[in-house]
């Protein structure tokens, strides 16, 4: 009985779920010390929106030696063709950095950016009702926004007032507050005026761009915030932009003042002459160095004539 000839068993061929162009690199890659590691290989194609440039941080596929892998983008031209990559690390191999075309790569994700007011506020307020307000929703239509951080022990009660009062006048959604309320440290260390007129929180209103900070004490320690936003005594009050633009670190002698709000720029009497004393310090600074240094030159030069002159004479004798 007649059988075919058998033909010998083959693998399934190889797929990818990324279509990746042709590549056309600057330089050819012969490392293959990567290759054919299931570890690093994605199995799932991206199904987001490819944007118009890639940025510093996109995850994206790319090809190295025969096998689509997880690579981050480091760096892009300003035409935005051409980039490079860092290559995920594998159990064998450490990360590689790669010069590509943007058009040789498929775009997967791109980090979300954290917000720009992270690093003076939570993630999380809480407004006058009491239900949480998310930072990325917080203060969406203000102009500027004032860090007020104050401590029920200190006569702050004029301050509040003050604030309340210029809030009423420019519009409560031009300028929003975030307010750290800070406890006493002593239990009968309380501000009795300030007490009796319902504490900051009333005195500022309950419109939804008054927020507070929970547990204020642990945000100000744990991100030294007293040093972020140079806060010498309290109440104190640092406006800025909704980008985190700094307009003043002395907001609570800007109450006070005749400046226009937002104060940009604004440096209070007490702010300044530190500053003068700064710069004449590093001046001072500068000045001894330089002194110093003219000092060691003067040695160097005079140690030098010095053995010169005794060449001289060693050589006449």
């Amino acid at each position: 009985m007649y059988s075919p000839p058998q033909s010998p068993p083959q693998s399934p061929p190889r797929t990818y779920t990324a279509s990746l162009g042709d590549r056309d690199y600057d330089e050819e890659r012969k490392d293959d010390s990567l290759r054919s590691d299931p570890s690093s290989v994605i199995s799932t194609a991206s199904t987001m929106a490819t944007p118009a440039k890639l940025e510093a941080g996109d995850r994206v596929l790319g090809t190295y030696g025969d096998e689509t892998r997880r690579a981050v983008v480091r760096d892009v031209d300003e035409t935005g063709e051409k980039i490079v990559v860092e290559f995920s690390p594998t159990p064998r191999s450490a990360s590689q950095v790669s010069s590509m075309f943007a058009r040789d790569v498929s775009f997967v994700s791109r980090p979300a950016k954290p917000h720009a007011l992270a690093h003076l506020l939570p993630p999380k307020l809480g407004d006058a009702l009491g239900r949480t307000v998310e930072l990325s929703e917080a203060f969406r239509d203000a102009e500027a926004i004032g860090i007020y951080i104050v401590d029920q022990a200190r006569p702050s009660a004029a301050a509040t007032e003050r604030l309340a009062n210029l809030r009423r006048w420019v519009g409560g959604r031009k300028f929003g507050v975030a307010l750290y309320e800070l406890s006493s440290q002593m239990p009968g260390d309380v501000d009795m005026t300030l007490k009796a007129k319902g504490g900051h929180r009333v005195l500022l209103g309950d419109d939804p761009n008054i927020l507070v900070v929970d547990s204020p004490e642990t945000v100000v320690q744990n991100w030294n915030l007293f040093e972020v936003c140079s806060v010498r005594q309290l109440p104190a009050l640092v406006v800025v932009s909704p980008s985190a633009e700094v307009f003043t670190r002395d907001g609570v002698e800007a109450l006070c003042s005749t400046a226009e709000f937002p104060w940009k720029g604004y440096q209070s009497p007490q702010t300044k002459r530190l500053e003068f004393k700064r710069k004449a310090i590093h001046a001072c600074s500068l000045g001894v160095a330089g002194l110093l240094a003219l000092l060691g030159a003067y040695r160097v030069l005079s140690f030098a004539l010095s053995a010169l002159g005794a060449l001289v004479t060693t050589a006449s004798a």
